[in-house]
């Protein structure tokens, strides 16, 4: 008896209960925004959409007329919700460490503890949700903070 077998098909994106448009464009090399746009996050918007959005639904980053970019801060994840990166968009770390405070001023700086910034997308006690799509996160960990002189990779070597 010969068996065929069908392939798997991936993840299933659960169902968008809304697109957010991207309202910011990057730079020609796709890694970048521009310098006024650093200013602009996407934080509040997205944020709110996710804490309205039905548990087995998603909120779903969509690229706009030649606008790809979205730049945030911490967000947290709900309960059976997704964050769905739509194909060619980019969601950009924002560099400002002051958006990452735990405490006033502690990210973005060394200390005995550590643990002074949020993470970019974090989800305590929020089972089933997800961060999926096949668009791309880029969290620059490589470019200058602003208002400072150093990265956040070469601060993490200053911590080792």
């Amino acid at each position: 008896m010969r068996r065929t077998y069908e392939p798997w098909p991936g993840p299933a994106f659960p169902p968008a209960a809304v697109r957010l448009r991207a309202k910011l464009a990057a730079n020609d090399d796709g890694r970048t925004l521009p310098m006024r746009d650093e200013t602009r996050p996407d934080t509040a918007r997205i944020q709110q959409a996710l804490d309205h959005c039905p548990p087995g639904h998603a909120v779903e980053l969509v690229t706009d007329s030649g606008r790809s970019a979205f730049l945030s801060g911490p967000l947290d994840l709900r309960p059976g919700v997704t964050l769905r990166i739509g194909p060619g968009a980019i969601l950009f770390a924002s560099r400002d460490p002051r958006d990452y405070d735990l405490a006033p001023g502690a990210c973005g700086t060394l200390t005995r503890r550590g643990h002074g910034c949020k993470p970019l997308i974090g989800g305590d006690d929020a089972p089933n949700s997800a961060v999926m799509g096949p668009g791309t996160i880029d969290g620059r960990g490589w470019a200058t903070l602003l208002d400072k002189r150093f990265s956040w990779w070469q601060l993490a070597r200053q911590a080792i």
